[in-house]
């Protein structure tokens, strides 16, 4: 949803989007709307709280930042995987297990 509303917004042209829950016309539209502007507030959220705080600092050869040989610290995926499996919601219980 998110990819084809950003590529479709560069090609100049509407998202191709498909009926959500039985909507039509400018109900669906709008749910869509709600559903991207979600999704980049999700990202948005998830970029403040686990950003890579690590510099990128200029090289004296290039008049930029390649951001090349720097350091950077990242999260484990696997780990976040196991936590998730071993903390999920019940399927039968409303709440956090």
């Amino acid at each position: 949803m998110l990819r084809e509303s950003l590529l479709a917004a560069a090609e100049h042209r509407q998202a191709n989007i498909s009926a959500e829950a039985g909507l039509k016309g400018e109900q669906l539209h709008e749910s869509h709307d709600q559903h991207v502007v979600h999704c980049l507030d999700y990202l948005r959220q998830s970029i403040m709280c686990c950003g890579d705080m690590s510099l990128e600092w200029a090289s004296p050869s290039l008049p930029t930042v390649n951001g090349w040989g720097i350091p950077h610290q990242c999260k484990s995926f696997e780990e976040a995987v196991e936590w998730t499996v071993k903390h999920h919601a019940p399927h039968d219980k409303v709440g956090i297990a």
